[in-house]
């Protein structure tokens, strides 16, 4: 990682995981572009969480490591 890397939080569902990963692939494909990712996806969940509060406070804990918040977002019929 380089002095410019970017810290990012995705904000997104996993029942419309492919916008997330579609939205990776294009970072990842950015030249001169680093980044760190303190997403949750869902490869990757947050095992610990007993409840909803502590899942709140991993996520708000995850939000908090980044400088950069994406929040995805569209129109779905759910």
């Amino acid at each position: 990682m380089s002095l410019n890397t970017k810290h990012i939080f995705i904000s997104h569902s996993w029942s419309y995981a492919d916008a997330y990963y579609r939205l990776r692939k294009m970072l990842e494909n950015r030249p001169y572009f680093d980044y760190k990712d303190y997403s949750v996806p869902k490869e990757d969940p947050i095992h610990y969480a007993g409840s909803t509060g502590e899942l709140e406070r991993a996520i708000e804990n995850q939000i908090r490591k980044a400088s950069v918040v994406i929040i995805l977002a569209g129109v779905y019929a759910t």
